[in-house]
């Protein structure tokens, strides 16, 4: 019998292409661009009502949207921004009330010289606290106006 051997095949190696060459992540700068925006018109809103009312405000007043548990949220969000910010601050009146008003915001000199000492707050909502702090609201008393696609897409929060 005549056999001949098997010639090897000659081996190559691929290279193999790293997952990072191969996925390339979704751009998100025009989504997270919008919401920003959407943010600051909030926290633009927030600001300009609370100045016309030139009072403090109880803090449930000013989040509480009783229409919405998703912009009572964002309503916390804008408010944590103008304390944050310097533009508002957070105190106990009298009655024990936690309530919220407006302050002139530190310079940005004495900012950046480092004079200026940030205050942020912890505040802990659910939907449980939220169906709760709607009977507790009195109607007519929020400061924030409800936001409705058709006044989101015309730019306005006039409710």
């Amino acid at each position: 019998m005549d056999v001949e051997p098997k010639k090897k095949k000659t081996v190559s190696v691929k290279r193999k292409r790293s997952i990072a060459e191969i996925e390339h992540p979704e751009d998100l700068n025009s989504a997270a661009g919008e919401e920003n925006t959407e943010t600051d018109k909030n926290i633009a809103t927030m600001f300009q009502i609370m100045k016309k009312r030139k009072k403090a405000e109880k803090v449930q007043d000013v989040i509480m949207n009783k229409n919405s548990f998703a912009q009572t949220v964002e309503n916390l969000f804008a408010l944590s921004f103008l304390v944050k910010d310097g533009r508002a601050e957070m105190k106990v009146d009298s009655d024990g009330n936690h309530v919220v008003s407006l302050r002139n915001a530190p310079d940005s000199e004495v900012v950046k010289s480092g004079q200026v000492k940030y205050k942020h707050f912890v505040f802990r909502i659910d939907y449980k606290d939220w169906k709760t702090m709607k009977d507790h609201v009195v109607a007519g008393n929020e400061v924030m106006p409800h936001r409705n696609l058709d006044n989101l897409e015309n730019g306005t929060h006039d409710g």
